[in-house]
């Protein structure tokens, strides 16, 4: 969960402090570990990649546009000091495909390292070695989904460095986990340093955004990120100089670092356009870019935090701030159904089968009044052949368990009558199968709407999961491309409103904690 900033700290103090941190670099270190990446990259590092290379801060994110030399400046700073006996740098992308792509953070270190006689792979470290003279540095490359995972592969590790290459993938508790491995033995003359790039968007944009970005005045000027970036990219104005923006510290680091006796440490973030990167052909990048979608376009082609989907139904806006992070309790649950029986094959993109765990939540706003809370818990989906499909349904509602009832779509006529009878005698044996009749008039929109009008009232409330993003995504993006995820919660909430018992709703549920990532916000 990401951690409140501190209020406390002023824009003048942010300030004196970053001043002071930039004060304290070493000349003679900053001239050895420059000299360092220039040894082991084949191309000069960009002015602002150079700003990157030389911050002293603790925790650096280097993000925006698509194209702005983030990985490279990435991979530049895990070597500035393999000179250094004994020194190791992690370097991380959230899956093991991302990360074994050619162009990927690995990929571009086996171009620039091959044959130097300095460098040598390692599979055991799945890393590269670098000699020294002493005892080898050593810059280690690896991956996860999940924290434990990553937990589980890097319990006990040790880096003076630790870089994550496209943040805004990442799930916050995943990516702090990884500040418990950063650290040194007395004796390794190199700072800790957790550095991190990435774009606009991601099932992590919300905290991205809320850690490095919301916040974030010029260490100098003391003028706001996005009012600059705004300015920069309406009017052309210059970005302040040097480009580097400072964030303060969350209370808990605050709190913390009182009880040790040491100063608390701000974040630091520096914006990148696809223009910072001399080595782009910027001109065919952009005929790509114009191909996108209009919030994907200003994302990627302008590096916009703020850049968030609206359709004609529903809007990124409606889901801002309604995200929790537990199932709350006092809940009738339902699990939706809308099947679709096809895998993809030959590039097809068929629908998905799609199960949404909908609820209503009785909350009490005041000693007299109550309110009907709309809850989508949890969405399964697949796309997967009839023979499948069974098992995974199944498998789901066990997972639900018996008190959650599940709602299938009738079809008219009597296919749709044996098709119903099939799943409640022997799919869903045991459970409460009740159905829901197809709309008749109006299309598809019209089973959509009473959702939509609990949304336009920001009552519709998530539990944070991975399928946040896309099923946002999905509604905003209607009625143009899938709709399986809005049908399925739209039949689950219709049929809860004409049947959900408020006897079995609790008028004084256990209020859940509200989950700060806003996966919808990409």
């Amino acid at each position: 969960m990401n951690q409140k900033r501190s209020s406390g700290s002023s824009s003048a103090s942010l300030t004196k402090l970053a001043r002071r941190r930039l004060g304290e670099i070493r000349a003679e270190r900053l001239t050895a570990s420059q000299a360092v990446v220039k040894a082991f990259v084949p191309h000069q590092p960009s002015p602002l990649q150079q700003i990157f290379l030389q911050h002293p801060g603790y925790e650096v994110f280097f993000g925006g546009a698509a194209g702005g030399g983030k990985s490279d400046a990435l991979l530049m700073a895990a070597l500035q000091f393999v000179d250094v006996p004994g020194y190791s740098a992690a370097l991380f992308r959230l899956k093991k495909t991302d990360l074994y792509m050619e162009s990927s953070i690995l990929g571009r270190a086996r171009q620039w390292w091959a044959g130097n006689p300095r460098v040598r792979w390692d599979d055991s470290l799945h890393g590269f070695r670098f000699a020294t003279g002493g005892a080898d540095a050593t810059i280690h490359f690896g991956y996860g989904e999940t924290l434990k995972e990553i937990s589980d592969k890097y319990q006990g590790a040790e880096f003076q460095m630790v870089g994550i290459d496209e943040l805004g993938q990442w799930r916050e508790p995943n990516f702090l986990y990884l500040f418990s491995r950063v650290r040194r033995r007395v004796g390794v003359n190199v700072p800790l340093r957790v550095r991190g790039s990435g774009n606009p968007g991601g099932i992590g944009h919300e905290w991205v955004k809320a850690r490095y970005i919301e916040n974030a005045k010029h260490i100098t000027e003391g003028s706001d990120v996005r009012s600059d970036t705004r300015e920069h990219r309406t009017r052309n104005r210059p970005m302040p100089s040097p480009r580097v923006y400072v964030s303060p510290p969350s209370q808990t680091e605050v709190d913390r670092a009182a009880k040790h006796g040491r100063e608390p440490s701000p974040t630091f973030f520096i914006p990148s356009f696809n223009t910072d990167n001399p080595g782009l052909d910027l001109a065919a990048y952009r005929e790509g870019l114009s191909r996108l979608d209009v919030v994907t376009y200003r994302q990627l082609e302008d590096g916009d935090f703020d850049a968030i989907f609206s359709g004609k139904y529903f809007n990124a806006e409606m889901f801002a701030g309604r995200i929790l992070g537990a199932e709350p309790e006092g809940v009738q649950w339902v699990r939706s159904w809308d099947t679709a029986a096809t895998a993809p094959a030959d590039g097809s993109d068929p629908d998905w089968s799609v199960g949404a765990k909908v609820g209503i939540q009785m909350v009490k706003i005041s000693a007299d009044v109550t309110q009907k809370r709309v809850i989508i818990a949890n969405i399964r989906r697949a796309r997967l052949d009839p023979s499948d499909l069974d098992p995974f349904m199944r498998t789901t509602s066990d997972m639900d368990g018996p008190e959650v009832s599940v709602v299938l779509e009738q079809e008219p006529g009597s296919a749709g009558k044996i098709a119903v009878h099939g799943f409640s005698t022997n799919t869903f044996f045991g459970r409460h199968v009740v159905t829901q009749s197809k709309a008749k008039g109006g299309g598809k929109a019209m089973a959509w709407l009473p959702l939509v009008t609990q949304a336009q009232q920001r009552n519709v409330w998530l539990v944070a999961g991975d399928w946040n993003q896309e099923f946002i995504r999905e509604l905003c993006a209607l009625p143009v491309g899938h709709d399986d995820q809005a049908d399925a919660a739209s039949q689950g909430y219709n049929w809860l409103a004409r049947n959900a018992s408020d006897e079995r709703l609790s008028e004084e549920p256990t209020r859940p904690t509200e989950h700060s990532q806003f996966a919808g916000q990409l």
